[in-house]
């Protein structure tokens, strides 16, 4: 079974091309294939594009803290602070 591959930057997400690599190259999901999945990836990915596994983009709380060590202690203080306003 042969699987029609997209050029690159056609819209399809890297993930999605890998997990096709993947499920074309094992003879286990030839039954789901001839289904129909290959295309649901394809479109899939198409859809979705990159936005499926996007992570945020923060700081790390480890890193926050080799910056600032201090900055556990600051937070204490000023939740006791606000503590004292509210009460």
């Amino acid at each position: 079974m042969s699987v029609r591959r997209l050029p690159p930057g056609s819209g399809s997400s890297y993930r999605s091309d890998r997990f096709l690599s993947f499920v074309t190259s094992h003879e286990e999901f030839k039954p789901f294939l001839e289904a129909g999945l290959g295309r649901t990836i394809t479109q899939t990915g198409m859809r979705i594009g990159d936005h499926l596994y996007e992570t945020p983009h923060t700081v790390s709380w480890d890193r926050v803290m080799m910056k600032l060590p201090r900055i556990m202690y600051d937070i204490v203080d000023v939740i006791e602070a606000e503590k004292k306003i509210y009460q």
